[in-house]
């Protein structure tokens, strides 16, 4: 059974990256199942119930996530609820950052098949 994700993206810079991750999880055979995602103005409450009806949190690392406020709430979240949590290089060849609550000790993992494979196998 696919485990099911939340996605957090920076709303304002990557949203073309989500609709890539999205047309990527419309093959067959995609080992997850984006079951909620990063929503403009959502209260506090209502991402965390959210989050805590998911299996795991992926987190779509750009250029601009350290700035954004909303990746690092939803990401502070999912590490209280105890969610295991990815990070993912959005943008090939371009330095892209994890929100500033991640530690660091957290590695931002490349976007590959084999990487969203290994990460519903093991969270």
């Amino acid at each position: 059974m696919k485990p099911d994700v939340f996605l957090s993206f920076d709303l304002e810079n990557d949203d073309a990256l989500r609709e890539l991750l999205f047309d990527e999880a419309n093959q067959p055979n995609f080992p997850l199942n984006f079951k909620a995602w990063s929503e403009k103005g959502a209260a506090e409450d209502v991402v965390r119930e959210k989050i805590r009806s998911c299996d795991r949190v992926l987190v779509m690392c750009g250029e601009m996530t350290f700035q954004k406020g909303n990746v690092d709430r939803e990401f502070v979240i999912a590490k209280e609820e105890g969610k295991p949590y990815h990070l993912i290089q959005g943008r090939k060849g371009r330095l892209c950052s994890p929100p500033p609550s991640a530690d660091p000790s957290d590695h931002m993992h490349e976007w590959s098949w084999e990487v969203l494979e290994a990460f519903a196998v093991s969270g």
